[in-house]
């Protein structure tokens, strides 16, 4: 009788605890869904920037690039030309403006409207790739789990800054053209990257038949050509993953053992090193092929870009959107050090701090990558985006561990003080900027155009430009864009005054 009532009450007690978790999973769907709406209207207010065009047409000093995907010409010829060693992310941006606009006009009658579609959509996309794959590493070291998954999603919405937090802890940007070469790539190069961690604290790694350890070696050749971050990022991590299938392998030996060394390397798993070591030489071909970009400036010395960086850091990184971000880390470290200390003491704490040196590192050698005008101060969001996203998921997978693991008034302090900070992060996206409006009345403008001569238009904000289009001169690969598109009826010139 005794055995039969403890037995209904545990079978009563599993069924709350599933009820309670299918309850979680509905509310995280709904948050998730909710901002997916909102992270859209963000983007669709957003207007187009003055790097579309010159990929797009494209400008001849950027059409090489296309017939040169993977910089031959400046290897045996030494060419320069525009994006030398980012093939990847050009054709993307210049497919996206040709097959995916043409697409979109297909489902919106309205060319003005589709061209806006075009990159929000794009804009979007990548939002919410980068939000699964924050929430995919910040539980790689646990089971997979939809429960787990969603929480990692729905924590990870407020860390998007758009707005007062943008300067400094930005991971979308505000370009269509700037999310195809800093945020894509950077995306990419963690989904090529996840099964090698994953791995590292499973043991069957999660290259499961031919076709998808084909997919990621494609995938592996296309981000290695992707943007100017991912060649030096990919040789330090792909350096960094090495070594601790190195460390799996010698299974606690002193590290240092020359005797056993080509013993040891040889334990580290063939598909491993079959596909890290490649990696790391086709990264190191891309940095060489990025040396033949002539937007490369060298007029300023590489001493003057230190003094620069070194001028503004602590204004970069301790202003905006960047101090939310280490009180939670220091919250999230207080609550470990008080009631897990353990978590000290884990792999997974060893890879983070490992992690972490790299991406001091990296920082420390931003100033070698060149000079850019509109980076005045070398430091900037796009650049220390890798550091931004290891904060949010060093963030992401603490929060959700302390949440499963502390209770009553500890649990309780955590879950408010979390709360808070969370609505706090994403309160700084608000209001939604419209920059979109006035390019839309100049487009609407032209598309009405049925003259020959010179239009006018106001200058109220940068059209498909970084400056003024003064002359009607410089509107030549504007007017033929747009005619492209067939948002006008023929070349219209124009200026801005």
């Amino acid at each position: 009788m005794v055995s039969n009532s403890i037995g209904l009450t545990s079978h009563t007690m599993l069924n709350a605890a599933k009820n309670i978790s299918a309850i979680f999973c509905i509310a995280a769907v709904f948050i998730i869904a909710g901002d997916m709406v909102f992270t859209f209207s963000e983007y669709y207010q957003t207007s187009i920037d003055g790097d579309v065009l010159p990929v797009v047409f494209p400008m001849e000093s950027h059409s090489q690039i296309l017939h040169d995907p993977f910089g031959l010409d400046a290897l045996l010829k030494g060419d320069r030309y525009s994006g030398a060693g980012r093939w990847f992310c050009h054709a993307v941006v210049y497919s996206l403006f040709h097959e995916g606009y043409s697409f979109i006009t297909t489902l919106v009658a309205d060319r003005i409207k589709a061209l806006f579609l075009t990159a929000s959509i794009f804009q979007w996309i990548n939002h919410w790739m980068m939000t699964c794959i924050i929430a995919l590493y910040a539980n790689i070291s646990h089971k997979s789990s939809w429960k787990r998954f969603l929480f990692g999603c729905v924590l990870t919405i407020p860390f998007f800054q758009y707005n007062h937090g943008y300067y400094n802890a930005a991971i979308i940007d505000h370009s269509v053209t700037y999310t195809a070469f800093y945020a894509f790539p950077l995306s990419l190069l963690l989904l090529f990257f996840y099964p090698f961690f994953r791995s590292l604290f499973f043991p069957n790694p999660l290259f499961l038949s031919n076709i998808s350890l084909f997919g990621i070696i494609f995938l592996g050749i296309c981000v290695a050509f992707s943007g100017p971050l991912i060649p030096v990022i990919g040789i330090m991590v792909s350096g960094i993953l090495l070594l601790l299938y190195y460390q799996k392998a010698i299974n606690n030996e002193s590290f240092f053992e020359i005797a056993s060394l080509s013993s040891r390397i040889k334990n580290i798993p063939s598909l491993v090193k079959g596909m890290l070591i490649p990696f790391i030489i086709i990264c190191a071909y891309d940095f060489y092929i990025g040396r033949f970009n002539i937007e490369n400036v060298t007029t300023v010395t590489i001493a003057e870009r230190y003094q620069l960086m070194l001028k503004g850091l602590i204004p970069y990184f301790f202003h905006y959107g960047l101090p939310y971000f280490y009180a939670f880390l220091i919250i999230n470290f207080y609550f470990f050090k008080k009631f897990f200390p353990v978590q000290f003491n884990t792999r997974s704490f060893g890879i983070l701090k490992l992690l972490a040196l790299t991406v001091l590192i990296y920082i420390i050698l931003v100033p070698l990558g060149g000079y850019r005008v509109y980076r005045p101060a070398i430091l900037r969001y796009d650049v220390t985006m890798p550091l931004t996203l290891l904060l949010v998921i060093t963030i992401v997978s603490g929060t959700s561990l302390l949440m499963d693991k502390l209770q009553g008034q500890a649990l309780a302090a955590y879950s408010g003080i979390s709360l808070v900070l969370l609505a706090v992060l994403w309160y700084q996206n608000l209001p939604i900027n419209n920059s979109r409006k006035e390019q839309e009345s100049m487009l609407r403008i032209l598309s009405r155009a049925n003259t020959d001569s010179v239009i006018v238009l106001p200058y109220s904000a940068n059209f498909f430009s970084w400056e003024k289009i003064s002359t009607p001169e410089k509107s030549y690969y504007v007017r033929q864009m747009l005619y492209d598109w067939g948002i006008t009826k023929k070349p219209v010139v124009f200026y801005q005054k």
